[in-house]
């Protein structure tokens, strides 16, 4: 879809109340801001965000379960329900009863836990083996065996499609009925291709100077702007949402990456409580100074998704997993491998 810049400029104008001359200086300052790693058009959509004026009016993306990666919010899938398992009860700490569902879903690319929770399992009265089914603002996690299980709680919703719609799940997989966990492929960056999920051991080269807590609505996932305030639900308590980028580098090529939550408190090695705190004291732009360009040069083993980001236009690395390197193991396998070299040459010597 062509994008008309002059549009959007206008728009923002009329419905933000200020001069084309500013809105104009605001979109160079941001291109400026992303270093140039955001289009003119993006850098305007960007603009007319901050200024509470939404210029591109976005589809509910449904995404395949291959796309699936931990931590993702407002997540939508068209399924098929490969099995339902009983229902079970637990109890809260208030002393009330909950309700937990779990289906086997399945799509063309793969097969997923899904967990419905609460009032939401009577979504699944009408709901039998082999429908399909539509699930909206769902979000996922990961489970306790490194794969990921998408929940649908308070806010999600489940509708049956009906007449269903034809989905072709892999015959192995209607077979086994086990959930398959993602297959990430150790490879260097320099053979990376969107869609990829890879393993890559990298340096981080450059870290782009942005907020890194995001304030959201618990209710609806909007973000918050000015008084902790969301304009559907009101006075919040809000969720708090880490967000770090920059680019990686493993010494074949380089890629931009984006990294949320827990993978932030492990890189910056602090909890989200400590990192607002400090940045309420020291202010965004010191704390990023003295926490976040040291990240500069460090190496991490990135586990993601490899994906093309819509707005800068550039592939990334959607990180799922960050871990610290284990030298030790590094080391001991070069020594093994240095032993057996000469292991080999001793023998022709």
């Amino acid at each position: 879809m062509e994008i008309n810049e002059e549009e959007l400029i206008e728009k923002i104008v009329e419905t933000a109340g200020i001069s084309r001359e500013e809105v104009l200086k605001r979109v160079e300052e941001k291109i400026e801001e992303f270093g140039g790693l955001v289009s003119r058009a993006g850098a305007i959509i960007i603009v007319g965000k901050e200024l509470g004026v939404e210029l591109v009016k976005k589809k509910p993306k449904v995404l395949k379960i291959r796309n699936l990666i931990s931590g993702l919010n407002s997540v939508n899938l068209c399924v098929k329900v490969l099995r339902i398992y009983p229902s079970r009860e637990f109890s809260r700490e208030n002393n009330e009863t909950g309700r937990v569902i779990n289906l086997l879903a399945g799509d063309e690319t793969g097969v997923v836990r899904v967990s419905i929770w609460n009032e939401k399992v009577e979504m699944l009265k009408n709901v039998k083996e082999g429908d399909v089914i539509e699930i909206f603002n769902g979000y996922t996690r990961e489970d306790d065996f490194g794969g990921i299980e998408v929940r649908v709680g308070k806010q999600g919703s489940i509708k049956r499609i009906d007449p269903p719609i034809e989905i072709k799940v892999p015959e192995n997989v209607m077979a086994t009925q086990s959930i398959q966990k993602r297959n990430y492929k150790r490879m260097n960056l320099g053979q990376v291709k969107e869609g990829d999920a890879i393993i890559v051991r990298a340096a981080i080269s450059l870290v782009f100077e942005r907020p890194i807590v995001h304030y959201l609505c618990p209710s609806c996932k909007t973000k918050l702007r000015e008084g902790m305030k969301c304009e559907e639900h009101g006075e919040v308590k809000p969720d708090k949402l880490l967000i770090l980028s920059g680019v990686i580098d493993d010494g074949v090529a380089s890629i931009n990456f984006v990294a949320f939550r827990k993978d932030v408190e492990r890189m910056l090695d602090m909890n989200v409580d400590e990192i607002e705190e400090k940045i309420k004291i020291m202010g965004e732009k010191k704390f990023f100074e003295d926490y976040v360009l040291p990240l500069i040069g460090k190496e991490f083993v990135f586990r993601g998704i490899v994906r093309k980001n819509e707005l800068t236009e550039f592939v990334e690395l959607v990180v799922g997993r960050v871990s610290e390197v284990a030298y030790t193991s590094l080391l001991l396998s070069l020594i093994q491998e240095v032993e057996s070299c000469l292991g080999e040459w001793g023998e022709e010597i």
